[in-house]
């Protein structure tokens, strides 16, 4: 053990009586050195070194829990022992399992019989997959239950790092106390209401054939009409492919846009608001075209990506006569994909951003690629497939919670999620016995795009088979030159991140308003339904992610000033952290918040030596 380190902590696990029955201890010392002892697992600065011995398995500090004092006493159930220390420096009645997530057993739920038990786990999938196991089983002993999540955690933070950056007792009980009571079939007790502070959809934005079909189906759907109006455009821009554009600041922009509908995880109708269109698309292919060729789901990889509308697929091969190598010629080793559209639909994209997150991963990359020029290629050995002329639209489905909490700043920062139209969904109405669209209405509406579809081929082919462009009249012009300076100027935080490409993702939606009406120019009414789609957008982001600044450090100080009349000295600051982050962090945390508008310094006269606080200013509290 001595190659360890010294043991940082020693944690005993008692059998009901008191009497010892196994202990883990914390030592230092790097997971290399550890080794050798195969039951260690990554935890703080140390290692854990789990002493059993054949010993039944308890729950820690078991005595407290069975003691007559504490009968009834609410329960916290927290992952790992430092963080039932914590608990219990708050007040609470705490314990924990032997083993961390993925290791509750069912012995342990008599011992939280008669019991109120709150789950709380460390802030990642297995820590919040172990706390749904902790109140499931007490449930299942007729505990009342609740699984708590503590907000502004970073992933895998757990209760201590929250305590440690300032949580209290009082926030706690507040949390606990906001939490519904958690049953089998809650699916994400984090998720806030759905009803709440909703964004609004323009009229204006029900233009043409997408309004045409919002207004047939919404009558006979429990979906949200802004999620059915963004996924169309989406839907029938990548139908009418990499022919029509609009020239914009040196580039050309096709009707090719991606959109995510956010919402609650049940609730929202996001699949439901998918179908729709999906049925419109089948109605609309040709006798020749399958769903197949349009739609596929599957996001796993770059190469993947690429795969799906690569390009022909050349390699040399020797010409022999009489077993000599008497020259090579080229042959054609994959016929590659002819049809360059593709639609990939993906009902959890909470999975797509987990995959690109992952070292090494170019999904992210290629999918930027996709969204930019459509040429899509990558340096990997063994790799001969590249794609060019891609036409890919993406549209996904993601609950709020899982956006907030994948939807990383990494993310943010190379341009993936502003590539993105992120429309807040919410169900707007209610149809006890569901709904059905008028068939022939909904064949209109197909055959109204498939004339679309066969206009735009038809320019290419008199263009000689060139892509068209298509400019803005004189009324279109002069509504851009009106908007451009504010949608060009970007935002702060999070909503600049997310929402940072709107001149680029307008003028895509317009095109294809445009191109949907067989209009060969974009006219100001094409513009100004874009235009309404972007700002309920703008509005979903800010629902979704409020003024939230996406730098952990620089919106706890902001959250800690909004509790501060007088405001905070930079020592005050820096203890909201628990003396953790060094002073850089912090001085480039207020040097952003400075730049932003959102505090100021100023000296307080205290009748003895002036102090210096940071204080919040009005317009951003």
């Amino acid at each position: 053990m001595s190659d360890l380190g010294r043991v940082l902590e020693r944690y005993v696990y008692v059998n009901p009586d008191g009497s010892p029955a196994f202990s883990s201890t914390r030592h230092e010392g790097s997971p290399e050195e550890s080794k050798p002892f195969r039951q260690w697992s990554p935890c703080g600065n140390g290692g854990w070194i789990l002493g059993r011995n054949g010993a039944p398995y308890v729950l820690y500090r078991l005595d407290r829990l069975l003691a007559p004092e504490n009968a009834g006493k609410p329960v916290l159930v927290v992952e790992g022992e430092k963080d039932v220390h914590t608990a219990e420096r708050l007040g609470f009645l705490a314990t924990t399992n032997v083993g961390g997530a993925g290791k509750w057993r069912p012995e342990y739920n008599e011992a939280l019989r008669g019991h109120d038990v709150y789950a709380l786990g460390d802030n990642d999938d297995p820590g919040r997959s172990h706390a749904v196991d902790v109140a499931a089983g007490a449930h299942s002993v007729g505990c009342r239950t609740k699984v708590i999540h503590l907000p502004g955690l970073a992933e895998k933070g757990d209760l201590t790092d929250w305590v440690d950056a300032g949580g209290t007792r009082e926030q706690l009980e507040a949390i606990i106390e906001a939490t519904p009571d958690w049953s089998p079939t809650v699916v994400d007790v984090a998720e806030e209401s759905p009803t709440k502070g909703l964004p609004e959809l323009d009229p204006a934005a029900l233009w043409g054939l997408p309004g045409d079909f919002v207004q047939l189906v919404e009558p006979h759907t429990e979906a949200d009409p802004a999620a059915l109006l963004a996924q169309f455009i989406v839907a029938c821009g990548n139908m009418l492919g990499a022919n029509g554009y609009v020239f914009l600041g040196g580039s050309r922009h096709f009707p090719r846009t991606n959109t995510v509908v956010v919402g609650a995880s049940s609730k929202a109708r996001k699949g439901t608001s998918y179908q729709p269109i999906e049925d419109v698309i089948h109605l609309a292919l040709h006798e020749d075209e399958s769903l197949h060729d349009r739609v596929a789901s599957g996001l796993s990889s770059g190469e993947g990506l690429i795969w799906a509308v690569r390009d022909p697929i050349e390699k040399r091969e020797a010409i022999r006569e009489k077993k000599r190598v008497v020259g090579y010629q080229t042959v054609i080793d994959d016929e590659g994909v002819a049809d360059k559209r593709k639609l990939i639909v993906e009902p959890e994209f909470a999975s797509v951003l987990k995959i690109a997150e992952r070292q090494g991963n170019t999904l992210s990359a290629v999918i930027r690629m996709a969204y930019d020029s459509g040429n899509l290629g990558q340096l990997v050995k063994n790799t001969a497939a590249k794609a060019t002329g891609a036409h890919v639209s993406i549209i996904g489905h993601i609950t709020v919670a899982e956006l907030r909490r994948y939807l990383t700043a990494t993310e943010m920062a190379n341009g993936l999620a502003n590539r993105f139209l992120w429309v807040f969904a919410a169900r707007r109405r209610v149809l006890a016995w569901g709904g059905a669209v008028p068939e022939a209405e909904l064949r209109d509406i197909a055959k109204r795009l498939a004339r679309a579809v066969d206009w735009a081929h038809g320019m290419v082919e008199r263009n000689g088979g060139e892509p068209f462009l298509i400019p803005f009249d004189a009324g279109a012009a002069a509504v851009w030159e009106a908007v451009y300076p504010d949608l060009s100027a970007g935002s702060p935080g999070l909503r600049g991140a997310v929402t940072a490409r709107g001149e680029a993702n307008v003028v895509r939606m317009a095109v294809t308003f445009a191109q949907l009406d067989r209009s060969p120019v974009i006219r100001a009414e094409d513009l100004r339904a874009a235009l309404a789609v972007w700002e309920y957008t703008e509005e979903s982001v800010c629902r979704v992610f409020g003024d939230a600044l996406g730098d952990p450090v620089a919106d706890r100080i902001l959250e800690a000033l909004r509790d501060s009349a007088d405001g905070l000295s930079r020592t005050e600051i820096s203890n909201l952290f628990g003396r953790h982050k060094t002073a850089t962090e912090i001085d480039q945390a207020l040097r952003t918040l400075l730049e932003l508008g959102r505090i100021r310094e100023v000296t307080l006269e205290t009748g003895g030596r002036p102090k210096r606080v940071i204080q919040l200013l009005a317009s951003a509290a």
